[in-house]
């Protein structure tokens, strides 16, 4: 899920999490156009494959077939396991996008650090316990379960401020824009 360009890798800037949200999908930004491709063809491959099914379940009860065929529709799940995947996916870009253009900037301090045992893409998983610091708020707690970039791992502990933006309508909800926590711990050039 690394993006290269100019010689340089890039890693995934964006992650919508919630208190210990059990959905830790790592994404790039939220209008990739190589992962809209892909996002295209899981959907069409699904609605092709469940009116196959449908067309073939019809055909199937309105003849005698020969038994063979109903084992056909019987191991052809793939349509509706493409549409849920194509929704799960969807929901969660959506999410990641309305966070980019309405969250709001907040500054969020890491009180503790725990590890899920998990991994994404052989980035461990980690819960980051964190006192989110808004203006006009008084700061709150929150729990955000992210895979942040490996070579940021190092530098996460508590007291250390990530850069965050907060869901207007639920709080609980950050988006940790690691591109912007690097930007921070970069020397400057």
């Amino acid at each position: 899920m690394y993006q290269s360009g100019g010689g340089k890798s890039r890693v995934p800037a964006y992650r919508v999490a919630g208190p210990c949200d059990t959905h830790a999908v790592q994404s790039t930004k939220a209008n990739s156009g190589s992962n809209g491709a892909l996002l295209v063809i899981l959907f069409t491959v699904g609605v092709v494959l469940t009116v196959g099914d449908i067309v073939l379940a019809a055909v199937l009860v309105g003849t005698t077939p020969p038994p063979w065929l109903w084992s056909v529709l019987a191991g052809s799940p793939w349509g509706p396991i493409a549409l849920v995947a194509w929704w799960f996916i969807w929901r969660h870009r959506r999410r990641v996008r309305f966070m980019q253009e309405n969250g709001i900037p907040a500054r969020a301090t890491i009180t503790a650090i725990r590890a899920t045992g998990s991994s994404i893409n052989s980035r461990p998983v980690l819960l980051l316990d964190v006192s989110v610091a808004m203006p006009g708020r008084p700061a709150y707690q929150a729990t955000v379960r992210n895979a942040p970039p490996i070579h940021l791992v190092g530098m996460l502990r508590p007291g250390v401020g990530l850069p965050v933006k907060v869901d207007p309508g639920r709080p609980e909800r950050l988006l940790v824009d690691w591109a912007q926590a690097e930007r921070e711990t970069s020397p400057v050039r």
